[in-house]
């Protein structure tokens, strides 16, 4: 190895940088779209021989010319235009330089970097060598040493530029043209002659053979729309006779990577998959086909598919300059495979690989499948509806909300479509086949929506250009009806609609203009129609009438009917009050209370809570022999409510929380919590709290869900026998 007197790094360590602007009146879209310089470092080339002769060169993207500041104490500065490099002398310490680099249109750019001049040879050098554990042929190389400035490595492989160089601390990362035994040299330097030296031999450099992680998952599909041969993800569809073939070339092995089957295929030239007879793959409605592999050695890779149901025909898909040791996913569009002279897709029955270099490339594959990209069923469930009181809602089909409308018939004798129940995700929906117009029919459970505001149905479809939704009520006894069209319906996710029910009953909206919803207060049939007639297939969720829900309670809390003898009041225009709490709303709080009356009754109002502490520090109640505690609360909005409460005459706190889910909207909810309940380790929210005594209660806390957004409203607050 020749030894070079001047060696030289890229110090990259940016420590300060902004950015300044400066007007240019230049009119041209380059100077003005120009940026400021990005990535300005100061390369450093230090000569070994005690001298301190260091060569600076700033380089920058973007950058037509710096000003460097020296760093040295005397304040001067050298202007440079783009690669040009300026020399100084540095006596023994540590410098701050600072570089300005300028763009084209003036914007500007500024960095400090760091420079150790020093006159002693590296010491204490450290050397770590390694594989990098995921790519074939290469290795990590990392130095330390003290007063060291920069190490450079020679990696010991011959006819190659091999020598590289990088900042003491910094780690370079090199690959070799081939897996194999070699000598490492690694060599620190400081502005000192002497330098620091350390050889690895024979260290060995390997060769990755096979994946170290999984192929990637394939996305949540529809069964319908996948035809499987190999996957871990998908249902199995087809039942492949053989991997390999008898005329194939390789070494077949089946194994797993992180729990995931996959195929390892070795020294081989091709590779014959078969299918045949009852197990041939009709692709012919299918829009790609899928693979994933993985190859350590492999210039090009082959795919070939071979339909056999009548006259054999073929066609076959290259890929060179293939990626090597990482998957890669490949979707082919059957379309390739008709452009390549395939004239028939309907009875696949053969799948062959090749590749280069004949008879001793390696690969490995996974999920294996044809499938559809526009989706022909939904892989998921319909959105859940938003919790809304169920005062507010009339359900005819949903999971979300009670049941308020018996039909008799989701598909009427008069209908043309093939309906069938199914679930997603657990979740209760209807599928319509081949559909031209479907009657839903509820006679003997006529809906009142008069005082409703919407219609809601979630639909999923394939291929419907237009999807129609008719009301009809027939109460009157001849047919009073509305229909609404949906144009340009997007296939393949699922579309909320929440119509406005007086759309049913306009003229500028319906289909029919002679048709208008009139009236609702005895619906009967819905109706659902599209185009195109007697082929388009959909799916329903979450059919409903719903209106807004109030925002606060309409009227009053339930009076309470308890003695008061029996009763230990802190809130309520019932009784005479017994606790002088402190305050309704704790410092510690976070809510916005109101004091508000409804119908000449005091209730307290809480707005954005998260948690609400009531405080009632100087008249401590002793509920030693009450049973009950008792609340009033109405929310529009909380789906979890949760009570505590704190007993502080211990000293430390005793406490206790019971927390209501799925809680009742829109109305008001009497609460009557036996104070056992507070005790019971099953029943609270943290069962190490349990309030096992309650003579000098001091604290009352609410608190729920959704954090910070949920209101409340009070009312009659009180303990009882």
């Amino acid at each position: 190895m020749t030894m070079k007197s001047i060696k030289y790094i890229l110090a990259s360590i940016l420590i300060i940088a902004f950015i300044s602007c400066e007007d240019d009146e230049r009119d041209t879209d380059f100077i003005n779209n120009t940026e400021a310089p990005s990535e300005l470092v100061l390369q450093f080339g230090v000569t070994q021989d005690n001298t301190g002769l260091v060569t600076i060169t700033p380089t920058a993207v973007g950058a037509t010319s710096f000003e460097l500041f020296f760093g040295d104490g005397s304040g001067n500065s050298v202007q440079l235009t783009s690669g040009e490099s300026v020399d100084k002398v540095y006596a023994e310490g540590t410098y701050t330089l600072s570089v300005i680099a300028t763009s084209v249109s003036g914007l500007t750019t500024q960095a400090e970097q760091e420079l150790v001049v020093s006159f002693t040879a590296p010491q204490n050098l450290a050397v770590t060598i390694e594989n990098d554990g995921t790519v074939s042929n290469t290795v990590r190389v990392n130095a330390t040493a003290d007063f060291g400035i920069m190490y450079e490595v020679d990696f010991g492989e011959d006819g190659v530029d091999d020598i590289r160089t990088a900042n003491i601390g910094e780690e370079i990362v090199y690959e070799y043209q081939a897996a194999g035994i070699y000598t490492i040299t690694v060599t620190a330097f400081s502005a000192a002659i002497e330098t620091a030296q350390y050889i690895e031999t024979d260290f060995e450099v390997t060769e990755i053979l096979q994946p170290l992680t999984a192929a990637p998952v394939p996305p949540n599909r529809a069964e319908a729309d996948v035809i499987s041969m190999f996957s871990n993800a998908y249902d199995l569809d087809v039942n492949v006779s053989s991997w390999r073939s008898d005329w194939s070339t390789s070494v077949l092995t089946d194994f797993q990577i992180d729990g995931d089957d996959t195929k390892s295929y070795f020294d081989a030239d091709f590779v014959g998959v078969e299918f045949y007879g009852a197990d041939a793959v009709d692709a012919s409605n299918i829009e790609f086909f899928h693979i994933d592999v993985w190859t350590s050695n492999a210039t090009t890779f082959r795919i070939k598919l071979v339909d056999l149901g009548g006259a054999a025909t073929e066609a076959e898909i290259v890929f060179d300059n293939f990626n090597q040791n990482e998957w890669v996913s490949i979707d082919i569009p059957m379309s390739d495979f008709i452009d390549g002279g395939m004239t028939a897709t309907n009875s696949i029955q053969q799948l062959i690989f090749s590749g280069l270099p004949t008879g001793t490339f390696d690969f490995f594959i996974d999920n294996v499948y044809f499938y559809n990209a526009t989706p022909s069923a939904p892989s998921m469930a319909a959105p859940t509806p938003p919790a809304r009181p169920q005062a507010d809602v009339i359900s005819m089909f949903s999971n979300a909300y009670d049941l308020d409308v018996v039909v008799s018939s989701w598909r009427s004798d008069w209908s043309t479509s093939t309906l069938t129940d199914i679930q997603l995700d657990g979740d209760d929906t209807k599928r319509y086949e081949d559909a031209d117009f479907v009657g839903v029919e509820f006679y003997g459970s006529p809906v009142d929506a008069t005082d409703m505001e919407f219609f809601h149905i979630d639909i999923w479809t394939p291929d419907a250009s237009l999807f129609r939704i008719k009301l009809v009520d027939l109460g009157s006894g001849s047919p009073i009806e509305g229909e609404i069209p949906f144009p340009d319906i997007q296939p393949g996710g699922w579309i909320s609609l929440d119509i406005p029910l007086e759309d049913f009953a306009d003229a500028g909206i319906v289909t029919n203009a002679s048709n208008l919803l009139t009236v609702r207060n005895s619906l009967q049939q819905l109706i659902f129609s599209g185009l195109p007639a007697g082929t388009f297939d959909f799916y329903i969720d979450n059919v409903y009438f719903w209106r807004e829900s109030a925002t606060s309670p309409g009227e009053a809390a339930p009076a309470p009917t308890v003695p008061e003898a029996n009763v230990i009041s802190m809130y309520s225009n019932t009784y005479t009050d017994d606790v002088n709490e402190s305050s309704w709303r704790s410092d510690w709080s976070t809510s916005i209370l109101t004091d508000i009356v409804i119908d000449g009754n005091d209730v307290k109002e809480y707005i954005d809570a998260d948690f609400v502490g009531v405080e009632f520090y100087g008249d401590p109640v002793d509920a030693t022999s009450m049973t009950f505690f008792h609340i009033d609360v109405w929310t529009p909005n909380a789906s979890t409510f949760r009570v505590k409460l704190v007993d502080l005459g211990s000293g430390s706190p005793v406490e206790g929380e019971i927390a209501f889910d799925n809680f009742p909207l829109g109305e008001w909810v009497s609460l009557e919590i036996p104070l056992a309940d507070f005790a019971d380790a099953d029943l609270v929210t943290n069962a190490s709290n349990t309030l096992d005594i309650r003579n000098s209660l001091q604290q009352l806390i609410f608190s729920g869900l959704p954090t910070g957004t949920f209101d409340f409203y009070i009312d009659n607050v009180y303990f009882h026998n």
